[in-house]
């Protein structure tokens, strides 16, 4: 059902996210040593 869709959506866009805030951290971190 679309319940079910657009919760696997979101919890698909979350964890891209996630991936994408930690690797711009770590090489923001990298960045200023």
């Amino acid at each position: 059902t679309f319940d079910t869709e657009s919760s696997a959506i979101r919890e698909v866009a979350s964890k891209a996210y996630d991936r994408t805030h930690k690797s711009m951290y770590v090489l923001t971190a990298a960045d200023f040593g």
